[in-house]
């Protein structure tokens, strides 16, 4: 036992003052560092959801369900000044009326979008309901016959040149702008000072009263009557087309685009870019789905409805394309 004691004891004192001569090993570190830097590149661009649009079987003389089209800049850079152009001029190429097959129109004629700005107005137009939606593109076409009732009170004849007559009403078009409404809206076009509806003194006239099942409004001697310089502005021309603003009445907003042989008006308020190879001169009512900037992983939203006019051929349309475009930068 006397053992165990001293033992213990020695054990006691070697933790008091032993440990403090034992050497300890240092906790110093040492660092030392790299630099990280990633270049991003430069792309341009942006994803439209959903990529496909289908309304099926739409009643005409009503309008289906909307479509919110989201569209994202998926790139690395700004994006500003977005506009949609359709397919229509090239998905409807030859006069539909009167020819019983549906794939002979465009889908996109039947389609109007309201701008990512547009939420709180803009008039009501005909289509009824603010905020305005407009035809993303759409064509009516020129009639073959005069119909009952019609007066185009045509304009007297006027001189290309000494000795040369070319009266307006040489070349001239006539028809319906209709949509879903059942409001029917009667057109004219004459041509201008050389033979054709491409010059500055061509004659665009719309009929504001509408034609509908309770009134008839064909003449256009009688009502409200949009002509240039009252309710209708005429913008520029170039080789194929003369355009057109609309300042008042019903279409008011919309730009129209005269074919130069006086065939069809293509009405449009979005689409910068009209046939691509042949774009429409500026038109004082057109505007950008948003020209705002869009930066790198911002989206915006817009809205797509369709609407069908009576008098349209049961069937499918022909299939169209919504090209969206949009500027680098701001």
């Amino acid at each position: 036992m006397r053992y165990a004691a001293l033992a213990y004891l020695f054990f006691i004192l070697l933790l008091i003052f032993g440990f403090a001569d034992i050497p300890v090993a240092s906790a110093d570190t040492t660092a030392n560092a790299t630099t990280v830097n990633v270049s991003v590149l430069s792309i341009s661009s942006l994803t439209i959801t959903p990529i496909n649009l289908t309304w099926p079987i739409l009643v005409p003389g009503n309008t289906n369900f909307t479509y919110n089209i989201i569209v994202k800049n998926t790139g690395t850079v700004q994006l500003s000044k977005f506009y949609m152009t359709p397919s229509t001029l090239w998905d409807e190429p030859g006069n539909p009326l009167n020819q019983n097959d549906p794939h002979l129109f465009a889908s996109s004629g039947f389609i109007f979008v309201r701008n990512a700005s547009n939420l709180t107005g803009g008039g009501s137009g005909i289509t009824g309901a603010a905020p305005k939606a407009f035809h993303v593109g759409r064509i009516e076409w020129n009639l073959t016959d005069i119909m009952v009732d019609e007066v185009l009170s045509l304009g007297a004849g006027i001189t290309d040149s000494p000795g040369v007559a070319a009266p307006h009403n040489a070349k001239f078009g006539h028809g319906w702008y209709r949509n879903a409404t059942g409001n029917e809206l009667l057109w004219k076009v004459e041509n201008g000072t050389r033979g054709w509806c491409n010059n500055s003194d061509t004659i665009l006239a719309i009929k504001d009263d509408p034609e509908n099942t309770s009134s008839q409004s064909r003449d256009f001697s009688l009502g409200v009557v949009l002509t240039p310089g009252s309710g209708l502005t005429f913008d520029a021309a170039n080789r194929n087309w003369s355009i057109w603003s609309v300042n008042s009445g019903e279409l008011d907003g919309y730009c129209i685009a005269v074919n130069a042989s006086c065939d069809f008006i293509y009405l449009y308020k979005y689409d910068m870019a009209g046939m691509g190879w042949d774009a429409f001169p500026t038109c004082s009512q057109q505007a950008y789905l948003r020209s705002d900037i869009l930066n790198p992983g911002e989206e915006f939203t817009m809205s797509l409805d369709a609407a069908m006019p009576k008098g349209v051929p049961a069937g499918y349309t022909a299939i169209s394309r919504l090209t969206i475009t949009a500027d680098v930068g701001a």
